[in-house]
C-alpha cells in the first residue's frame, strides 16, 4: 500500500507540469480566439458601417453561424482522422470523398440560411459589405500571422 501511494505521488508530481501546460495552452488558445473575435467585431462593424441597432441584430446571427461553422470544421477533422491517404483502402478513400462533398453541400445550405437571416436585419448593401469584410479580415489575419512567424523565427 505504501509503495502504491509513493507511486501515485510520484506520478502526480511528474505529470502535474504536463497537465498544467496543457491547461495553460488551452487557456492561451481560448484567449487568442477571444482576442481575434473582438478584432473581427470591430473590423466588421467599421467596414460594414453598422449602426448600433444593426449591430445588435446582426452579431447574434453571425456568432451562431460561426459556431456552426466551427463545429463543422471540427467534425470534418475528426472524420478525416489521422490516417494518411497512402494508408487508406479504396473504400475508405471513397467514403472520405463522399463525406467531403456532403459537407460542402451542408456548408452551402448553412451559408444560404445565414444570408437569408441576415438579409432580414440588414440592407443588401451591408450584406455584400459583410462578404468583403470577411475576405479582408482573413487576408489581414493571415498577413499578421505570417509577420509574427517571421519575427519569431528571427529571435
Amino acid at each position: 500500500m505504501k509503495k502504491m501511494s509513493v507511486l501515485l505521488m510520484s506520478m502526480s508530481i511528474l505529470f502535474s507540469p504536463v497537465m498544467h501546460s496543457q491547461v495553460g495552452h488551452e487557456q492561451k488558445k481560448e484567449e487568442r480566439r477571444a482576442q481575434i473575435h473582438a478584432q473581427k467585431v470591430s473590423f466588421f462593424t467599421t467596414k460594414m458601417e453598422l449602426t448600433p441597432e444593426e449591430a445588435e441584430k446582426f452579431w447574434p446571427i453571425y456568432n451562431k453561424y460561426e459556431e456552426k461553422r466551427m463545429r463543422m470544421r471540427q467534425e470534418g477533422k475528426a472524420a478525416r482522422g489521422s490516417k494518411k491517404i497512402e494508408e487508406m483502402t479504396e473504400t475508405e478513400m471513397t467514403a472520405m470523398v463522399d463525406r467531403k462533398v456532403e459537407m460542402n453541400i451542408t456548408k452551402a445550405q448553412m451559408e444560404k440560411e445565414f444570408v437569408e437571416e441576415v438579409k432580414k436585419v440588414l440592407p443588401i448593401k451591408k450584406v455584400l459589405l459583410m462578404h468583403r469584410a470577411e475576405r479582408e479580415f482573413k487576408r489581414q489575419l493571415v498577413k499578421n500571422l505570417k509577420s509574427k512567424a517571421k519575427d519569431h523565427a528571427r529571435h
